[in-house]
């Protein structure tokens, strides 16, 4: 399977010929004009705030079950830069740096997806190496790369069979049970007749992600990507009892414990004396 790649594809267009249609595409230099990719460096991210504490996840969270590491803000830029979060593969996801920092917003433009009702915009801070595992959106999505290179690879919502839908709790998201990187072919068998395509991010480039097409993702270099999803009013209430689940799971009334979003938090420090 190919993904097409476009250039100076309107937003019309997107939405005619991928979006209604549940296609993926690249849009090659889609985010090109953003001022993100000339002003966020590891030094300006420092500055918003460096004392501010973040949660780092280690390795592969979606079917992993590694503790997270509480640190600050500070602390993970000064790891970056060193080479400690490659070695330790430390990975700052689903980071709400436009809820903390709302000027952030000025420096990207996010008019991919039209008329949708519900926005959520995330950003994602990555060591080389640091993945997402595969797993599907129950929303669109449109991922942005801002600094470095990242690897997607993409499996159609049609060959889910061949991917093994985790039972594993992940709040609007559906987590597989194959970890790409380290592929058991005994346990996962049928992962080998899935058609996955792949495409690499260069900064600048954007992905459409079209709800329930799975994907995984791995940092080529230090990476700094921002993605953001939209649901249209009915999507939302389609949604409905994922918002129950959800708060029946932060009541630790369903699959507490076995979930990609509330691993065990420790101290970096003391994962570092005990490393």
């Amino acid at each position: 399977m190919r993904i097409d790649e476009r250039r100076d594809l309107s937003i019309p267009e997107l939405t005619r010929s991928y979006v209604k249609t549940g296609r993926p595409v690249v849009l090659r230099g889609g985010a090109s004009h953003w001022p993100a990719l000339r002003q966020w460096t590891l030094e300006h991210l420092r500055s918003l705030g460096a004392e501010l504490p973040v949660e780092v996840e280690v390795g592969n969270a979606m079917q992993g079950s590694n503790p997270r590491l509480r640190m600050t803000l500070g602390a993970y830029i000064d790891a970056l830069q060193s080479g400690e979060a490659e070695r330790g593969q430390w990975y700052l996801a689903v980071f709400d740096a436009f809820g903390l920092f709302p000027h952030l917003l000025e420096d990207v433009s996010f008019n991919f997806l039209q008329g949708r009702k519900m926005h959520y915009r995330r950003a994602w801070i990555g060591a080389r190496g640091t993945i997402s595992g595969l797993h599907y959106d129950i929303f669109d999505n449109v991922l942005a790369q801002v600094s470095g290179r990242k690897l997607l690879k993409l499996v159609s919502p049609e060959q889910s069979d061949c991917v093994y839908v985790s039972r594993k709790y992940d709040f609007l998201t559906y987590p597989s049970e194959v970890a790409v990187e380290n592929w058991d072919r005994e346990r996962h068998p049928r992962f080998a007749e899935a058609d996955v395509a792949e495409v690499i991010l260069e900064p600048g480039d954007v992905l459409f992600i079209p709800k329930k097409w799975w994907h995984y993702t791995c940092a080529l270099d230090t990476s700094i990507s921002v993605n953001s999803g939209g649901a249209s009013t009915f999507e939302v209430l389609q949604a409905t009892p994922h918002f129950v689940l959800d708060t029946l799971h932060r009541l630790r009334l369903y699959r507490w414990g076995w979930c990609a979003c509330h691993q065990p938090i420790i101290q970096a420090s003391a994962h570092q004396e005990g490393a």
